[in-house]
């Protein structure tokens, strides 16, 4: 039976773009975002691209701003891709009050929901393989989970439940 709908995996590229307007507005912000995210916790590939960037800036020890992301950019030959326009609309956008830190961890545990899903995938193929024994599935199975929980510090798990279950739904609402 085929779904009426195709669900999309959990993402949030609305605040994605909030996130990358602050941290192109707020140098402080961004020591603070690194420790919690990557670029792969990015679903919107160009603003993984941009983030990428901001953090290969930010360890060469240079300032994140617009001149040095598009600079940075252009020398990835991304910058064509993302947009001139497209970088200076993230600057320009408001955060609702909510910091880099609230953002960042909602993006995160976007990303977390994301791979649990991929991994019930790769299990589910597993699993209907008659090739595939029982006890290798499961260890497809474990190795995911481990996987998923490396990727959590006792800190941003207990942020995770504290805060993101109390801003989440506001700041999607505000953002509609």
């Amino acid at each position: 039976m085929t779904p009426d709908y195709i669900k999309l995996p959990p993402q949030a590229v609305e605040v994605e773009k909030q996130l990358l307007s602050i941290l192109l507005t707020d140098s402080k912000a961004f020591k603070e975002v690194q420790a919690i995210l990557s670029p792969e916790a990015f679903y919107d590939p160009k603003n993984a691209e941009i983030y990428a960037a901001m953090c290969e800036i930010a360890i060469s020890g240079s300032k994140i701003n617009t001149y040095t992301l598009s600079e940075r950019l252009s020398t990835q030959n991304t910058l064509k891709d993302i947009g001139d326009t497209y970088l200076l609309a993230l600057k320009d956008l408001s955060s609702f009050g909510y910091s880099a830190k609230e953002f960042s961890l909602i993006l995160f545990q976007k990303y977390i929901r994301r791979k649990i899903i991929e991994g019930c995938q790769e299990s589910t193929k597993a699993a209907y393989d008659d090739t595939v024994d029982e006890f290798d599935i499961l260890d497809i199975v474990r190795k995911n989970v481990l996987e998923i929980h490396s990727n959590l510090n006792k800190t941003t798990r207990r942020e995770l439940s504290d805060i993101v279950d109390s801003y989440s739904k506001e700041i999607i609402e505000a953002m509609n």
